[in-house]
């Protein structure tokens, strides 16, 4: 994405659903449960009857939780027949469609799941979201890998500044799944044992943890609330291919400037921004290119404070969504949130106003967003 939003879109409504990372939970025999993860328990999706919810599948299912969070947490929204909903999932529904065509293949195509097709489809989360709310406006999915979420966003905060849409529901949901686990397993990605991972601050790093989660956030033109308080609000967002593809090879230099230009289009110096949001996950390539940038950041700036949150939520490709709740949560309080565990200096006591949550990404992305009031 080779610009930025500048656009002070307003976060009118903030959901988050956040399930517990399991580090033991890596499939069996084909067919075999995997434990802890089909039972997990997840929130109520509003509008969704019971019965309708259990024949959804589960990306949905956290995409309709995070959205009813979110709706709650707005009071609601004037116009819904004008709200747009875009989906940012690396993944989507892949439970339903393994399910789907082992079916299809075990019997031999003669008794297909016609249900287990239609959650099947990527854009089923973000048709389901819409359905439920009665959202007709602009209904999107995006699907590339790890920054699924930021280009939704990116692309919902496009739409208010050009005042095709009056609001925009962007979510960002993965689901926990057997697949997931196995090819991480196979690749090296997850730890070997049940101790949860210390992004940043753990010399012997040994991967990290799977996880899972959504967040949904309502966004609509800069404002105040009712009661004439200033509402939090994205002051840009920033996606671009690394120069170089591996995180092993990145130029600190090169990154602080990635992330000075951003602030720059929004009027800010790096070292007015409280608190620096880091996707690390325990990873030692991650960890070590976090904390070269971290390093840089402090020439640039002065002493800065960063945080990381992965700890907390383990890693999949939406994970962002995440970090991007804890960083308005944390900036609607002027505390930070208790999610996050600050790396450096910790700034106790100061408020914190503004939030730059940065990602490295080990798909060869980069990305930045920045959030004030």
């Amino acid at each position: 994405m080779g610009s930025s939003v500048k656009v002070k879109a307003a976060v009118l409504g903030v959901g988050l659903v956040l399930p517990e990372p399991q580090p033991t939970m890596l499939p069996a025999v084909k067919g075999a449960p995997v434990p802890g993860y089909a039972c997990s328990e997840l929130p109520d999706a509003g509008p969704v009857p019971a019965r309708a919810l259990r024949r959804l599948g589960r990306t949905q299912r956290l995409a309709l939780g995070a959205a009813h969070r979110a709706m709650e947490d707005c009071g609601g929204v004037p116009d819904p027949e004008s709200v747009a909903v875009l989906l940012g999932t690396g993944l989507g529904t892949l439970d339903e469609t393994a399910a789907f065509l082992e079916n299809l293949v075990e019997g031999e195509e003669r008794e297909p799941k016609p249900a287990r097709f239609i959650n099947s489809v990527h854009n089923a989360a973000a048709a389901q979201t819409a359905m439920a709310f009665g959202f007709r406006g602009e209904n999107d999915t995006f699907v590339h890998e790890s920054i699924s979420f930021e280009l939704a966003l990116w692309q919902g905060c496009r739409l208010v500044e050009t005042g095709r849409s009056r609001h925009v529901l962007a979510v960002g949901a993965d689901e926990l799944n057997p697949y997931f686990l196995l090819a991480g397993r196979e690749y090296g990605w997850w730890r070997k044992d049940s101790t949860p991972p210390a992004p940043m601050d753990e010399p012997g790093q040994q991967g990290t943890l799977p996880g899972e989660g959504a967040a949904a956030f309502l966004i609509g033109r800069p404002g105040a609330d009712p009661e004439g308080n200033p509402v939090p609000r994205i002051a840009g967002i920033r996606v671009r291919p690394l120069k170089e593809e591996s995180v092993r090879n990145i130029n600190p230099a090169d990154e602080v400037e990635f992330i000075q230009g951003l602030l720059a289009d929004a009027g800010v110096r790096l070292g007015y921004v409280d608190l620096y949001l880091f996707g690390a996950n325990g990873r030692a390539a991650s960890d070590a290119a976090y904390a070269d940038v971290g390093r840089a950041l402090s020439e640039a700036g002065g002493g800065i404070r960063c945080g990381v949150f992965k700890q907390r939520c383990g890693e999949f490709c939406a994970a962002p969504a995440i970090g991007l709740a804890l960083a308005l949560h944390t900036v609607r309080t002027g505390r930070v949130a208790p999610e996050i565990q600050c790396r450096g200096p910790d700034g106790a006591g100061r408020p914190v106003s503004s939030v730059a949550l940065y990602h490295l990404h080990e798909t060869g992305y980069h990305s930045i967003c920045l959030v004030t009031v």
